[in-house]
């Protein structure tokens, strides 16, 4: 071997010979930087990480942070990325840049580099990526997600469309929710409230909606009471309102409703009869009658709605002798 320095030789020795020594020789004398950037994803660990150290060409080291088969590898290709020191404020090359947010190995220069993007599908990639990056990049078992990329992402994400497709289809629930928050889609929204498995993403779908038919449906509905209870905070119905706070199972549900509710007598009921004492507490600070007040204040068996009724009796005695 030390006889040739044909570069095509040197590359077949690397990636067939059985001894280590012989590989990373070769590799020593190979300055072809394709053919280097081959051996880096597909050779040998010992040689392939030798080869990477040898690159200075930042689209072929781009490719290996995205293709090397060895965690290792992809670890010394970030290093050279990077190096020398403030490279990462020269770089403008779109492929470069997700290749770094994806995976760099601080959070200041994976937020810097997506930062940096402007192209909406790049930076949608980045997003989807992001969070499996870390045990992606470095593997040994190393399960850290890394998610400030992703929110780095998501936050100038604007493109209605990616923002859709990562909300319905990313396997990360810590993606999909900043996305569904951004989303103005109503029929994608709507979806999403009334299907998704997961109760967190129903619950950021809905406090998006504007169609009160369907979350008068919702709130009515759902299995899960912070979904209910999303889509309660939503409702302008007072109908639909007195229903959910005279009929769900949930006082957090109920609640909701009586906070939105505006009719007295409606709201006299649920202060005086609701099995919640919260709830009859929400109830009594909305009270405009005095008598009523004064009665909760002596009567309700929870010393927190008695307080609460008192005060309120304050108030508006207060406001009164003000007017008068």
């Amino acid at each position: 071997m030390e006889e040739t320095d044909d570069q095509a030789t040197l590359a077949e020795i690397v990636q067939t010979s059985q001894d280590p020594l012989v590989r990373r020789a070769a590799v020593r004398k190979l300055t072809d930087e394709t053919l280097l950037a081959q051996i880096a994803k597909t050779g040998p660990e010992d040689a392939a990480g030798d080869a990477a150290r040898k690159l200075t060409d930042q689209k072929l080291l781009a490719q290996i942070v995205r293709e090397a088969a060895s965690g290792q590898v992809r670890r010394v290709a970030v290093g050279r990325i990077l190096s020398p020191a403030g490279a990462l404020d020269r770089l403008q090359d779109s492929s470069i840049l997700v290749a770094i947010a994806r995976s760099a190995g601080s959070p200041s220069e994976r937020r810097e580099a997506t930062g940096k993007l402007t192209d909406q599908r790049a930076l949608a990639e980045v997003a989807r990526f992001a969070p499996q990056a870390t045990e992606w990049l470095f593997g040994d078992g190393d399960r850290e997600f890394r998610e400030d990329a992703a929110e780095a992402a998501i936050e100038r994400l604007t493109d209605q469309k990616l923002l859709a497709e990562i909300a319905t289809s990313d396997r990360n629930d810590s993606v999909r929710r900043p996305a569904i928050e951004k989303l103005a889609d109503q029929v994608v929204l709507a979806e999403i409230a009334k299907s998704d498995r997961d109760t967190k993403m129903r619950t950021a779908a809905t406090l998006r909606l504007t169609d009160q038919t369907l979350l008068a449906e919702i709130a009515r509905t759902d299995q899960e009471w912070h979904v209910r209870s999303a889509a309660t905070y939503k409702l302008s119905d007072q109908a639909v309102l007195a229903e959910i706070a005279r009929m769900d199972q949930y006082g957090d549900v109920r609640m909701a409703a009586t906070d939105m509710l505006a009719d007295q007598t409606l709201l006299a009921e649920i202060a005086r009869t609701d099995r919640g004492e919260d709830v009859r507490k929400a109830a009594t600070r909305k009270l405009t009658d005095q008598t009523l007040l004064a009665e909760i204040a002596r009567t309700d068996k929870a010393e927190s709605v008695r307080k609460a009724a008192y005060q309120r009796l304050e108030r508006l005695r207060a406001r009164s002798s003000a007017e008068q």
